[in-house]
């Protein structure tokens, strides 16, 4: 069982980097996709350095929707500047990714090229927590709290 998990990513790791300036199809979410009649976009990535990947992904007619670089080969942590585009060939939007997370001034705009309304995504929202996602829970356990809510709820008189 361990050999298939290794031979897995393995050939994983290996389809990712043989697609490097290979046209790879997206569906609609602009995720990977092996089915024919699924995608809706194609990107094309190359490697500009040992963390650093430029990709461009297009309309099946061939006109440019998104331009960006990625530090990660699997292309899902954006890092640099990005444009994206109508369907036209317009920009639709710009600005600075930070690993993974827009930051800074987006310039924004209208089908045919007029401005629209910036958006601001402040540096704070950008720092990566050090701590892992620890769900709510109360002190004592679920029980705790069912005995808490028993003793501390008053329900009004009735009417």
């Amino acid at each position: 069982m361990r050999l298939l998990i290794v031979l897995f990513l393995f050939l994983s790791a290996a389809f990712c980097h043989a697609q490097m300036g290979a046209k790879q199809n997206l569906n609609r979410m602009l995720e990977p996709t092996s089915g024919d009649l699924d995608y809706q976009y194609y990107r094309i990535a190359n490697k500009i350095s040992e963390d650093k990947f430029n990709v461009e992904v297009f309309f099946l007619s061939g006109n440019i929707k998104m331009r960006g670089t990625y530090i990660d080969e699997l292309l899902t942590i954006e890092d640099g500047f990005f444009q994206y585009f109508y369907q036209n060939g317009r920009c639709e939007s710009e600005g600075q990714f930070i690993k993974g997370r827009k930051t800074g001034i987006w310039k924004r705009f209208e089908n045919d090229g007029s401005s629209k309304k910036d958006r601001y995504y402040p540096p704070e929202i950008n720092q990566v927590s050090k701590k892992g996602h620890v769900p709510a829970s109360f002190p004592g356990g679920y029980s705790a709290m069912l005995d808490y809510i028993h003793e501390n709820i008053t329900y009004p008189e009735p009417a």
